[in-house]
């Protein structure tokens, strides 16, 4: 380790210690990598958020990224160590430095995600950004002043005022949860310790809309997504942390409790995994970090077996205990149970099902779009050693598709599902426009059930189009009843790849053509799933087309939906579902 990294350890602070020690592992753990001469982290670059011109310009490069960056001055802040305080006060001035300041300017208060954003003049920036550093600064302000200079303390002020307006003016959605969250702790704090009036209105009129929206529901909007529902607990914990407003703290320490219970009733004790479905996620198993976080939540009563390393590496800024009466959560496997989460949105009632028990747990949504962070449809099995999954995709040219829409009806283990597709909805992006009806250039296009585990039996009949197959004890078993997408129908395919098992019904593949939306008078599927511990025959499902409305029924199970593409909000309109079981 170079000889600016270390120095005398003049603190009694385990964890502080331990981040000293482990200092380099952590930097590995992460993948970064500190550079002196700009002050600032390189991580591994990540082009599928970013402007156009840095995909190709930093494919095969580590760019320096400030929010990383703040996050790792704020644990170098904690050590209490000369060289390490240095390098946080450099890293601090750095990420300031990089802030838009002008007040005419569209990106006022916001930074780039990475420094060679600003220096290339590239500088389209998350406007989420304000969110993040704004409440990385909070911290640095609350806690660590004592470390900063007259003038770095009051660059750091002057950033987070700056910060504070920029998320007044954008207002963002209260149903985009996470930032939202965050950005009304940036407010509220920024209010009280500055003393800002009109600010501190706005950031308690926020709070109240937060809490008013989720407490009714049960749930945050942004539903059971193992990343973001961490990110709102964070912000809540800071909030706890700091706020002092009285009603404020009473809506707070609502809201905290509620996403704690949430990760509670969601975690599935015999694979150690998140239940689906969720709203966003970046990856199919738990992260390591969210473990960490849930270990020490829960006072260590629960041990993952996490290294120390990881354990360190993943340290809150803040402490974020879980309530001790949701504790047998984690510690008990539960009786098998189902969950339903109904959700006011913007379009229709949403509704969530999962259903757990002791082998595997079954998740879907009532709508939703194939986005790549969506688990619409999502199973989990298997031990936490070796857990295993079935997520539901839908790909074009190799790619999640966003503008296929997930309709869906669920009783225990068994769910009828259905696809069309939105022709006002971006190919990569639901949150992006386009002009409907329009045309799809495709060479392969086709649903995927992919799965990760050993395959153990495995039946498949092209002729009745029944697919079956058996992974670590559980059966997994398909129907698809229709398929029509213009004057494409499709098959059955097992693929093999990177360890998993793919179940693809594939539409097309091998040479290019057009979908033309407005020339598609048909587009959809129509498919019975189950998940079960016994090897036993799948319910018949009946299946109807009549004036462009696909209708499935199975026992007390009754879904329909328009199949003609159309715009995502008249599909989404057209959904009907039943259960009277």
């Amino acid at each position: 380790m170079p000889s600016e990294s270390l120095s005398i350890i003049k603190t009694n602070d385990a964890s502080s210690k331990n981040f000293l020690r482990l200092h380099n592992q952590i930097l590995k753990f992460r993948k970064q990598k500190y550079t002196p001469g700009i002050n600032l982290l390189r991580v591994p670059f990540s082009p599928r958020y970013c402007h156009p011109a840095l995909k190709l310009f930093f494919k095969f490069y580590k760019v320096h990224s400030t929010r990383d960056s703040l996050d790792y001055a704020i644990s170098l802040f904690q050590t209490e160590d000369p060289a390490m305080l240095l390098r946080a006060q450099k890293i601090l001035s750095r990420v300031i430095s990089l802030q838009d300041v002008d007040l005419a300017s569209p990106h006022y208060g916001i930074w780039p995600k990475h420094w060679e954003e600003s220096v290339s003049r590239i500088f389209n920036p998350d406007p989420n950004w304000a969110d993040f550093l704004g409440s990385s600064l909070l911290l640095i302000k609350l806690k660590y002043r004592h470390h900063l200079s007259l003038a770095l303390e009051s660059r750091v002020d002057r950033a987070i005022l700056h910060a504070a307006r920029s998320i007044q003016n954008r207002n963002v959605d209260i149903n985009y949860t996470n930032i939202a969250m965050r950005g009304t702790y940036v407010v509220l704090v920024a209010a009280e310790v500055y003393g800002i009036s009109d600010l501190l209105q706005y950031g308690l009129k926020r709070l109240q809309q937060i809490h008013h929206s989720t407490m009714c529901q049960g749930i945050f909007t942004e539903y059971n997504s193992p990343v973001y529902q961490i990110c709102t607990l964070d912000a809540l914990g800071r909030l706890r942390l700091h706020i002092k407003h009285a009603q404020a703290r009473i809506w707070t320490n609502d809201l905290y409790r509620l996403a704690w219970q949430n990760i509670a009733q969601y975690f599935h004790l015999p694979t150690h995994q998140w239940a689906g479905p969720h709203s966003r996620s970046y990856s199919n198993l738990l992260e390591p970090y969210i473990l960490a976080l849930i270990e020490r939540g829960t006072r260590g009563k629960i041990k993952f077996g996490l290294p120390e390393a990881t354990m360190v590496a993943t340290q809150p800024d803040i402490p974020l205990p879980c309530p001790v009466d949701l504790e047998p959560y984690f510690l008990n496997a539960a009786q098998p149970t189902t969950i339903i989460h109904n959700i006011l949105a913007e379009l229709s009632v949403r509704r969530l099902t999962t259903y757990m028990n002791s082998s595997f747990t079954l998740g879907s949504v009532s709508y939703s779009d194939l986005w790549h962070q969506r688990c619409s449809l999502m199973a989990y099995w298997g031990t936490p050693k070796d857990p295993g999954y079935l997520k539901l995709r839908f790909l074009c040219d190799g790619d999640d598709f966003a503008p296929a829409q997930f309709f869906s009806v669920q009783h225990e283990g068994t769910i009828l599902a259905g696809i069309t597709f939105a022709t006002d909805i971006d190919k990569h992006s639901p949150y992006v426009a386009c002009q409907a009806n329009g045309s799809l250039s495709v060479e392969d296009l086709r649903l995927r059930f992919e799965l990760l585990g050993v395959v153990t039996a495995l039946n498949l009949s092209k002729e009745t189009s029944f697919l079956e197959c058996q992974v670590e004890g559980v059966w997994v078993r398909l129907m698809m009843t229709y398929a029509q997408l213009g004057d494409l129908t499709g098959h059955w395919e097992v693929i093999y790849a990177e360890g998993k098992t793919n179940l693809d019904w594939i539409f097309c593949t091998g040479s290019r053509r057009v979908l033309n939306w407005s020339q598609i008078s048909v587009a959809g599927m129509a498919m019975g799933v189950s998940v079960s511990t016994d090897h036993w025959s799948m319910a018949p499902i009946q299946t109807t087309l009549e004036h462009q409305r696909l209708t499935l029924s199975a026992q007390a199970l009754r879904l329909s939906f328009q199949v003609c593409p159309d715009c995502q909000s008249t599909l989404v309109q057209t959904l009907r579902t039943s259960n009277e079981i």
